[in-house]
């Protein structure tokens, strides 16, 4: 169920990104709906859904309405640039994008010590150098068409985020709760 809630989040682009590969043109539309969906994440103001549905917004304004269908095109090079620039951007900001769904898992009264943003801002990182690395395989692929499967990186990069986003804060905060006590014990 848990994993299924944090899906949600890439769950438009996971369905474009599937149907871009038959019906290019809807592809846009529909993840324009999907990216409707979970209006109360929208209405908290989460910036990855927000992002979401202005990219198949423009999306599908552009295919649909002006003629330019290069998002459809290029969807996977659009997309993992998207996901770049979101997790650049947050950081840039000082609001790591994770920041907004860690609080949703987590009692309030962790949200203002530091090792909760240090987390925070470690994953939106380490989300960003994933995306990243999908990112230049599709300008690669760019520039080399047939040379990779795009699907096949995908998956692999889907997995490494969940792999990242379930691993990663409990080992980082049991090696800081070690640090700390060893550093309060040597003293």
């Amino acid at each position: 169920m848990l994993v299924l809630r944090k899906l949600v989040t890439f769950l438009p682009w996971i369905i474009s990104g599937v149907i871009s590969a038959v019906f290019p043109t809807y592809a846009m539309i529909i993840g324009l709906i999907c990216s409707l969906f979970p209006a109360a994440k929208l209405k908290q103001g989460f910036l990855l859904e927000w992002g979401s549905v202005l990219f198949f917004f423009i999306g599908t304004f552009n295919a649909h309405f002006v003629g330019n269908s290069y998002l459809t095109q290029h969807f996977s090079f659009c997309m993992s640039l998207f996901f770049v620039a979101a997790a650049g951007i947050s950081l840039l900001i000082g609001k790591p994008f994770t920041l907004q769904y860690a609080k949703l898992e987590t009692d309030s009264k962790s949200w203002d010590h530091p090792l909760f943003l240090r987390i925070n801002q470690i994953m939106t990182g380490g989300l960003g150098i994933i995306f990243l690395g999908v990112f230049l395989v599709n300008l690669y692929r760019y520039f080399h068409p047939g040379i990779l499967n795009g699907r096949l990186v995908w998956i692999i990069a889907i997995l490494l985020k969940i792999i990242f986003v379930y691993r990663f804060p409990n080992w980082y905060k049991t090696r800081y709760l070690l640090k700390e006590s060893d550093e309060n014990h040597g003293h």
